[in-house]
């Protein structure tokens, strides 16, 4: 008997060794099919079908894949079941999952495993195996896109980087030493655990010629050279995109353990901004005394205005009714600047900016985003009031704090509050520049939960300008690309700098982005006596 002659079941999660049996699981106690069977059914309640979409139009139209819709969506489910295929290592499921950490003791699933392997003398094969499974599910990944005949499909190659670093972090995918090209097949582990596996898996004993797997990684990277800069970014973000899936996905999967894939609580996730819930707000922000007769035209000459909540409503309007008519013309924005005088009024007005946006556009979520904890402190109420939210409801968080100080319940119902947090998986989400966005720049896994739920979504940035300067050239860029990858709109706000474009500091770089300014005629504003506290100045480059 030898260790090849195992026949795996994937269905059951079981090997069969002449007539013995024995399970391997995807986490202490729960079998691996049903793992991922429930990582599958959350992936595909947290993705957003407008979004893959177009990213399968683009990359078709653009000749990148030629495979149809059907094929596309297949792929993306097999990319999730591929995720924890590496964990059939035994050594991974007899001396990591299945022993305790504490007493170095097998537990009875482990016990069984080993029992059966030292019956059949294969027991000495363990240490063969990799005790990691990520790398290996990835290399499994690109042999099903072999036995698939599409692996000239090589932006396919970013779900098995995907998979590869599901449980570290998003993987350069232009370093040719990382993944396939880190592999010596005469010596490394993981390749021994690969090439059995494979076995188990797609039931045959091919010789895997390995320059193959190097060889295609390679072609991906010339492929990547050779691409435009638009090319690159639909990758870059959709790459980022599925990974942000997998990985909240997992980790959601993986709270469910103990219950079968038919009792998960599917609908606690993706919280959004259901129809009902938009009915309320607008009924609430309508109804403030601020904000009565909103749909009265103001007088257009602002100098004979003498009363400040008057001006207020008047920016007001001409902002809304901006952006309104912008959305209905021939070549609509994502991406909208308004620039008001400090007190006039920003946050209301981005409230009903954000009304509006909701009321006309395919979006449900709001961030509201700023520099510094004390300006959520104080601004988190007003917002929550204005739109009659409920944080025990879950419909509005302030994501700036560690909770599990502050909750009551259960680990279990503290856990699902954190993740929430982590995933900003909530309707309205209040954080800081940094948390919003560390989840789109920085590459550890820590940091990409949150990166999915920025799709469809209305982000308002408040005090813009309180990033360092030598980072807007590249906010200028990540806010365009965001609006156009994820259907993500944007509200950006400042009192003292008078035109978004001046973020583009560097004026050789070929950004070429369409921004709608919703206050057409800031100076009048400032200059109104009712302002005259705050003075504009032109910027100097």
């Amino acid at each position: 008997m030898d260790i090849h002659d195992l026949k795996y079941d994937y269905d059951s999660s079981e090997f069969k060794v002449s007539e013995d049996k024995f399970k391997v699981y995807g986490h202490e106690n729960e079998l691996l099919h049903k793992h991922i069977l429930k990582t599958n059914k959350i992936f595909h309640v947290l993705e957003k079908s407008n979004i893959i979409d177009n990213y399968y139009d683009f990359f078709y139209n653009e000749k990148i894949i030629s495979i149809d819709k059907k094929k596309f969506l297949e792929l993306i489910n097999t990319f999730i079941q591929y995720h924890d295929m590496g964990k059939l290592s035994f050594n991974f499921q007899i001396n990591r999952l299945n022993t305790d950490n504490k007493t170095k003791k097998l537990n009875n699933n482990g016990e069984n495993q080993l029992k059966i392997l030292k019956k059949y003398e294969i027991d000495s094969f363990i240490e063969e195996f990799d005790l990691k499974h990520s790398l290996v599910g990835g290399l499994l990944f690109i042999t099903y896109l072999f036995k698939e005949n599409i692996e000239d499909n090589l932006v396919f190659l970013l779900f098995a980087y995907a998979i590869y670093g599901h449980h570290s972090n998003l993987k350069d995918i232009i370093k040719e030493e990382n993944f396939v090209w880190g592999i010596k097949p005469s010596s490394d582990v993981t390749y021994n655990t690969f090439k059995i596996i494979s076995e188990y898996i797609f039931k045959n004993s091919e010789k895997y010629n390995f320059n193959k797997y190097q060889k295609i990684q390679k072609n991906f990277a010339d492929l990547l050279n050779n691409f435009d800069n638009n090319i690159l970014s639909k990758l870059s973000f959709f790459y980022s995109y599925i990974y942000s899936l997998l990985i909240s996905a997992d980790v959601i999967a993986s709270s469910y353990y103990d219950l079968n894939s038919n009792e998960i609580p599917l609908d606690q996730w993706n919280n959004r901004i259901t129809p009902s819930l938009l009915s309320d707000m607008n009924n609430t922000f309508n109804n403030l005394q601020i904000n009565k007769n909103n749909n009265i035209q103001i007088n257009k000459n602002i100098e004979s205005i003498t009363e400040i909540n008057s001006l207020r409503k008047a920016m007001l309007l001409e902002s809304s009714q901006n952006l309104v008519n912008n959305l209905k013309s021939e070549n609509p924005s994502k991406v909208f600047f308004l620039n008001m005088p400090t007190g006039s009024g920003k946050t209301n007005t981005s409230i009903r900016l954000a009304l509006d946006l909701l009321n006309s556009e395919d979006i449900d979520r709001i961030f509201y985003i700023v520099p510094f904890i004390n300006i959520i402190e104080q601004n988190y109420e007003i917002i929550k009031d204005s739109l009659n939210l409920s944080e025990e409801n879950g419909e509005i968080r302030g994501l700036y704090s560690a909770l599990e100080t502050l909750l009551e319940g259960s680990n279990k119902e503290k856990l699902k509050y954190i993740m929430k947090d982590d995933f900003a998986d909530i309707p309205v989400v209040c954080t800081t520049f940094v948390s919003f966005f560390n989840s789109i720049i920085k590459n550890k896994k820590r940091n990409k939960y949150k990166l999915a739920s920025l799709t469809n979504s209305v982000v308002i940035i408040d005090e813009i300008q309180s990033l360092p300067l030598k980072n807007w050239n590249s906010l200028y860029y990540l806010i365009n690309e965001l609006a156009e990858n994820y259907n993500t709109y944007f509200i950006i706000m400042s009192a003292t700098l008078p035109d978004f474009n001046q973020l583009k500091i560097d004026k050789n770089t070929k950004f070429n982005y369409n921004i709608c300014n919703l206050i057409k005629n800031p100076k009048k504003y400032f200059d109104h006596y009712l302002f005259d506290r705050t003075e504009i100045k032109e910027f100097k480059e």
